[in-house]
């Protein structure tokens, strides 16, 4: 990924990625959290939230370099 506009189009994706999963995060805890894979899917959306800030950070820093 030497390309520095295909880090930039990374980077917003990785931001979609955040946003999109915090909207299904929501939607997933309105609906209620009765059963234990109810719980175990909002711990996966926490994690995979977790992972792309954690990318998105690292290609920012990446690109301001």
């Amino acid at each position: 990924m030497g390309n520095k506009a295909l880090k930039i189009f990374y980077a917003v994706f990785m931001a979609l990625m955040i946003v999109a999963l915090t909207v299904f995060m929501v939607i997933h805890i309105r609906a209620g959290l009765d059963g234990t894979n109810a719980k175990i899917l909002l711990a996966g959306y926490v994690l995979l939230i977790i992972w792309a800030a954690g990318r998105l950070f690292t290609l920012i820093r990446n690109i301001r370099n």
